[in-house]
């Protein structure tokens, strides 16, 4: 009962979180466009972009990666009425997943894709623990 009742907080806080990745993702390809030609679904060519890439665009990545996670845990937190973790944890844990699957479809750097599972699941808590009943 109690996983269907916090379903729509889990997947509120999903989407929500990947919207707002999408979005600032596009503003880090503003500011560090990829090179002409480069087809982000061909592993190689996504392999070669990020090999040029500066690293201060992963970093910024990055950043994206735990403002985005820490909304989806604010939102299913929201969402659960403040009264459980699981909903953002779980949310942590859809995104978790997701950068796997990206990991082995864009073929990121291995420290960037360490680095960013190291991201989803603190900052999705961080979202539940500041806005928890106490």
């Amino acid at each position: 009962m109690g996983f269907t009742k916090n379903l729509p907080a889990v997947i509120l806080g999903a989407l929500v979180a990947l919207l707002f990745t999408f979005l600032l993702q596009n503003f880090v390809n503003n500011i560090y466009p990829l090179p002409p030609g480069t087809d982000m679904y061909d592993a190689e060519s996504a392999a070669k972009a990020f090999a040029i890439m500066p690293r201060n665009g992963l970093y910024i990545v990055l950043a994206n990666y735990c403002i985005t996670s820490f909304i989806g845990g604010i939102l299913a937190t929201l969402l659960s009425k403040r009264e459980r973790k699981n909903p953002a944890i779980i949310v942590g844990i859809i995104l978790s997943i997701g950068a796997i699957w990206n990991y082995f479809l864009l073929h990121e750097p291995l420290w960037f894709f360490i680095a960013a599972l190291f991201t989803y699941l603190p900052f999705t808590y961080l979202g539940y623990w500041l806005l928890r009943k106490k």
